[in-house]
């Protein structure tokens, strides 16, 4: 089961301590949890080539794109969605929500026979509120934004912009009201941010703020007022800049 506006894509984290990498279908948070859908399958991978931090290696890639694929259609045929998949310490685990998940199982289990050379472990709960794909799969605020900051500067570089080059970057934020906004905004000027204004923005306050960075650096800056707006009860609505093209 999927739809023709599934969005899949990436995020890194740490489980349990250890590096890790997640790709999701952030689409699926528009709709879970999926009526009737309420048992969770996972299928543990142990990689043959994982790299000493424990991700998939490039020699291995071609051969894991392949097992996930053939897990995909395996997750199609039984009418299931495939939620996502996490790298880490060694291992691929898959992620799929099924109507009956014994049933699953039991495909899943002619899916292990089709790929010997890999140890693997099946398991199942049940998830009627889908809290492996929110809690477990979907990437917390700061490492959604470094997604966001991901598209952001492909849109720049399709510019011919010059990621390297510093210049004012305008951001923004919302709360939920007037007072919780200048609080944000005086928090904001410690750490060299110059407030710009503070509107009405459909019921909520809005604060334009800005300064002078590097969008290839814009990870750390976004982490970081993703982080002090979250402890201030409000949350980040981006950032944009202008177009500073390479020279030739």
């Amino acid at each position: 089961m999927s739809g023709s506006r599934d969005h899949w894509d990436f995020w890194f984290g740490r489980v349990d301590g250890k590096p890790s990498s997640t790709f999701l279908n952030l689409s699926l948070a528009e709709t879970a949890p999926i009526a009737g859908f309420t048992d969770c399958v996972h299928v543990s991978v142990r990689m043959r080539f994982a790299k000493p931090n424990g991700l998939s290696s490039k020699e291995e890639f071609d051969i894991l794109a392949a097992l996930e694929d053939d897990f995909a259609n395996l997750v199609a045929d039984q009418d299931g969605v495939f939620a996502g998949r996490v790298t880490h310490a060694g291992l691929r685990d898959f992620f799929a929500y099924f109507r009956d998940g014994a049933a699953a199982k039991q495909a899943l289990l002619r899916f292990q026979d089709r790929h010997g050379d890999y140890a693997m472990e099946i398991g199942a709960r049940t998830d009627p509120q889908w809290q492996v794909y929110g809690d477990y799969l979907y990437p917390p605020p700061a490492a959604f934004q470094q997604i966001r900051n991901r598209a952001m500067l492909l849109a720049l570089q399709r510019e011919g912009d010059d990621l390297t080059r510093r210049r004012r970057i305008d951001h923004y934020a919302l709360f939920p009201d007037a007072d919780a906004a200048h609080a944000f905004a005086e928090a904001a000027m410690t750490e060299g941010f110059t407030r710009e204004e503070i509107t009405d923005h459909r019921g909520e306050a809005r604060v334009q703020f800005w300064r002078e960075d590097a969008p290839r650096g814009i990870d750390l800056v976004t982490d970081m007022i993703v982080s002090a707006i979250s402890g201030a009860v409000g949350r980040y609505d981006g950032w944009e800049c202008e177009v500073i093209r390479k020279p030739g």
